[in-house]
């Protein structure tokens, strides 16, 4: 039958075996005739050697031979046969020589059938129906109307399943929409505990609701653990992990202190400085990531704010937008542009010409609107300044100021005491008594003093062969210092080659816990490896939200109206990510969104520019609300614990400030990027 179906359709053998039953029961008798009577064994006495199957049987046999057995084929309808000779009273399980007799009889009947008949019937259409057949018989009216009642019959249960398969595939429907709820609640959690980490219900912070959002994708059985861990992406941890290792040695190196003196250098001014704020900024968010950038700045740029009399929140404002901004040039300055080159695979050097042109012209528009914003502000203090600086000129505490400044946290604080070395010895130098006593104790001390010279001697042979290690160790700081710098370009010049990032920036890391040939403890415990699990369980529960299908449907819905190919598309498409990147963060909205607008696009470099504008619009949107980027919150916190110089920046502040500077950018880029 399954052979046939493709021939004459699914209820054509329906129609054939009832059609042809007459037919099969006149010629039962060729089985009695060869195999007996089922019932008492014995074969029939009439003989059989007239009918033309019998004699063609015989004529096959003689030439043949006797010695050779008969050859096996294979059988049409052996089941189904079994089944209709059971029901015309035969046994329950027949001998496989009568199925095969009465099937060669079918098919030789089916055979006249269709290739004298119903095949001229059906040639014009090129297959064979149902009414090819039922045409014709349709002189039979008793076997016209059983074809037709068990062609009705076929239909009713045809419908019965398709009503069973129906509830079935309600049923099952069920389990979805039930995964979807629960997908959806771990989801909400995980974001709330992500954005308001200090939530009073649950004050467990973001790393732990990561992992808790993880979980409960995990036990309402939304993802399998399976595909849990499948969900975490180690180049992207690994990239990660390797770029704070190495920010983490050229702290130590003093990187950091020589762009925080290359702020207050030969400033000009308020102004001055605020634009130089905004370039040191952007260039070291590029290369060492914005929350590096952001920690290692904060202070220095506010104990400077302090130190000039100035008003803190342009130049904290600047540190932080700028950051943002400068962040999108390079894969390594951000969390959310790791994500992209990973996914994307787009090579370092093409991402940075692909950015570098919208991020200059986003951080000089910055720092204008910043000036124009504050221009009264700054110029009233600079005012304030110059009087002061007038009046207090050349003081030696102004100058104790400015070393304090300019020292931060980095250098090693030596000058005072060599001040005091100083002061000690004009002292010794103006004391009358000291010299009254030299004077009179000179003749008569002479040979004590012959035994001090000795021993001055030794003192200073003493203080030579001090000076000498301290020259060695001061080399050996000097070597150990450039060999990070150099380490560091190696890694810069290999991503812009276009290595794997991921293993670049581990080998660069490794380099440099080897060159410092002692225990690394102390510097890998200050990597965050608090974010490393933040982003494991971020993955893990973006993951599982995709799986419920919502983002998808939104994105169907959405996905007509924000073709980059169009102007109004691509503002479409920015205003979403704008918005998502605000309420979900801009790391998970990168994972939510990023294949789904890589793969709208037409391909080729319509897609390599989705994912420009993707890295673009997400990092900028930091901008908007102090909420918005993780490095607007560490400035946040940095300026409000300082010790002797705290400041609290607001959410109005930022915001006022946050809005324009954020929609002015993010077009400037969508021009810029191509």
């Amino acid at each position: 039958r399954q052979s046939l179906d493709w021939r004459f359709g699914g209820q054509s053998f329906d129609v054939i075996t009832e059609v042809s039953l007459p037919y099969l029961h006149r010629r039962r008798v060729c089985h009695d005739h060869l195999y007996g009577d089922p019932s008492t064994g014995r074969k029939t006495k009439k003989k059989m050697s007239n009918t033309p199957a019998t004699a063609a049987s015989s004529s096959k046999s003689k030439a043949a031979g006797t010695s050779q057995a008969p050859e096996k084929r294979k059988t049409f309808f052996q089941k189904e046969l079994q089944h209709m000779m059971y029901g015309f009273g035969d046994e329950q399980n027949p001998l496989p020589e009568t199925v095969t007799l009465v099937d060669d009889i079918v098919v030789e009947y089916v055979t006249d059938l269709v290739t004298h008949q119903a095949q001229e019937i059906g040639s014009k259409r090129g297959r064979l129906l149902v009414d090819d057949f039922l045409y014709l018989i349709r002189k039979d009216l008793p076997k016209l109307n059983r074809c037709r009642e068990l062609l009705a019959m076929q239909e009713e249960l045809k419908q019965a399943r398709k009503a069973f398969d129906n509830i079935q595939r309600l049923v099952m429907a069920m389990a979805p929409v039930i995964k979807l709820v629960l997908g959806s609640i771990a989801f909400a959690i995980f974001w709330v505990l992500a954005v308001f980490p200090s939530v009073p219900f649950l004050p467990i912070g973001r790393t732990a609701g990561s992992l808790f959002g993880a979980m409960l994708m995990v036990i309402f059985q939304v993802i399998t653990p399976e595909q849990a861990y499948a969900a975490i992406d180690l180049p992207i941890l690994g990239l990660l992990f390797g770029t704070m290792v190495v920010s983490i040695y050229l702290e130590r190196a003093d990187m950091f202190k020589y762009l925080g003196t290359l702020l207050s250098w030969r400033s000009r001014g308020p102004k001055d400085l605020l634009c130089r704020v905004c370039l040191v900024s952007a260039v070291s968010s590029a290369l060492f990531t914005n929350d590096t950038s952001c920690v290692v700045l904060t202070e220095f740029v506010l104990k400077i704010a302090r130190q000039k009399n100035l008003p803190p929140h342009p130049f904290l404002l600047a540190l932080a937008t700028s950051a943002n901004i400068g962040s999108s040039a390079t894969p390594i300055g951000n969390p959310q542009n790791l994500v992209i080159a990973v996914q994307s695979k787009i090579p370092f050097w093409e991402f940075l010409l692909g950015v570098f042109p919208a991020m200059i012209v986003g951080i000089t528009v910055n720092a204008l609107l910043l000036l124009a914003m504050y221009w009264r502000l700054l110029s009233d203090h600079k005012d304030e300044e110059a009087e002061e600086e007038e009046e207090e000129e050349n003081t030696v505490s102004e100058v104790v100021v400015e070393e304090d400044v300019t020292s931060h946290r980095f250098s090693p604080a030596t000058l005072p005491h060599l001040g005091s070395f100083r002061s000690e010895e004009s002292n010794l130098r103006m004391d009358p008594e000291t010299l009254r006593n030299r004077a009179a104790s000179s003749g008569e001390n002479d040979v004590a003093n012959r035994d001090s010279n000795a021993s001055t001697d030794a003192e200073s042979r003493g203080e030579s062969s001090s000076n000498n290690v301290f020259r060695t160790k001061k080399w050996r700081r000097v070597f150990w210092k450039s060999s990070v710098y150099l380490i560091t370009l190696g890694m810069l010049i290999s991503l812009l080659m276009g290595l794997n990032m991921s293993w670049t920036a581990i080998t660069a890391a490794l380099a440099l816990v080897v060159l410092d040939f002692k225990d690394a403890r102390p510097s890998l415990e200050k990597v965050s490896y608090s974010l490393l699990i933040f982003f494991c369980g971020m993955f893990i529960t973006v993951d599982g939200f995709n799986k419920t299908g919502i983002p998808t449907a939104l994105w169907e819905l959405m996905e007509p109206f924000a073709k980059i190919d169009q102007a109004k598309g691509t503002a479409v498409l920015a205003l979403v990510i704008l918005v998502l990147s605000n309420v979900a963060s801009n790391v998970p909205t990168v994972l939510l969104l990023g294949a789904r607008v890589a793969a709208s696009a037409a391909g080729g470099e319509e897609e390599k520019k989705a994912w420009l504008l993707l890295a673009w619009v997400s990092t900028v949107a930091g901008n908007l609300t102090l909420l918005g980027s993780a490095a607007n919150l560490i400035v946040c916190e940095q300026a409000r614990r300082a010790v002797s110089h705290g400041y609290t920046l607001t959410f109005t502040k930022h915001f006022k400030f946050g809005l324009p500077s954020t929609l002015i950018v993010t077009a400037i880029g969508l021009l810029l990027i191509k």
